[in-house]
């Protein structure tokens, strides 16, 4: 339509927005008292949090529908405002959740929510990130905070527990989700730095080569001897490091 061309204004030739739905509601959780929102309100609101790595969740932007008692069943807490979702690095403070200190966090969790947890699949996820041009950070972020929660949730932590390894507890020092993004950076940055597997790439293109022209030795193996050591000495495939570097594999060492 010729009122939505701003092609002299934005680099997209139209405006470009959000398109968001009202939801009616009673008042915003900053003016009631947290302890009369129902644990399965709260656990559901945090466990989102947890797996976006919501930097800015206030109770401001936590609307409570049927806050009065409108026959709902009970107030329902309706999660608004995610610019602060999706971080390129999994920095979060502890100010950053307001429902951090809310007593239904110790609660445990029920079959249903840890049935969910469980059946979340991060590769999926990572699919649906990449289909919609999310950076690759802001994709690996989400994985890692989700394979932390379900690990947590698995091992029997509550999620205040969870969000206490994942959430700095002092501005000035990491958590423990940072450090372990930080040392599975390194282990990665490590192996492609390694010349031992520079060469294993190297050896398995030239393979890779004679397969494709089809100068295979009629009686030969096409692998050339392994280089920097023999069989018994070799490196193992390239990608069963990258499976073992990954931050998923670093993850799973909890």
């Amino acid at each position: 339509h010729p009122q939505w061309d701003f092609s002299g204004l934005s680099s997209y030739g139209a405006k470009v927005g959000s398109l968001q739905q009202w939801v009616a509601h009673a008042d915003v959780a900053s003016n009631f008292g947290a302890s009369t929102f129902p644990v399965a309100e709260v656990h559901k609101l945090a466990a989102l949090d947890l797996r976006l790595l919501n930097t800015d969740r206030n109770d401001a932007n936590v609307l409570v529908v049927d806050g009065g008692g409108g026959g709902g069943g009970g107030p329902k807490l309706v999660p608004i405002d995610h610019g602060g979702c999706l971080p390129l690095r999994p920095q979060v403070a502890w100010f950053g959740w307001c429902w951090l200190e809310w007593p239904q966090l110790s609660s445990p969790l029920s079959p249903e929510l840890k049935a969910y947890v469980a059946s979340l699949d991060v590769d999926a996820e990572a699919r649906l990130f990449a289909r919609h041009a999310l950076p690759a950070a802001a994709a690996r972020v989400s994985r890692c905070a989700t394979r932390l929660l379900q690990l947590g949730v698995a091992a029997g932590l509550n999620l205040r527990e969870v969000a206490r390894l994942m959430c700095r507890e002092d501005e000035e020092r990491e958590s423990e989700l940072e450090k372990l993004w930080e040392h599975a950076t390194r282990l990665a940055l490590s192996m492609q730095r390694n010349p031992r597997l520079a060469a294993e790439r190297r050896e398995r293109s030239s393979n890779n080569a004679e397969r494709n022209s089809g100068d295979a030795e009629p009686n030969g193996d096409l692998r050339s001897p392994p280089r920097g050591g023999g069989a018994a000495g070799g490196v193992p495939p390239v990608a069963g490091l990258k499976r073992c570097f990954s931050e998923s594999a670093a993850l799973s060492t909890l």
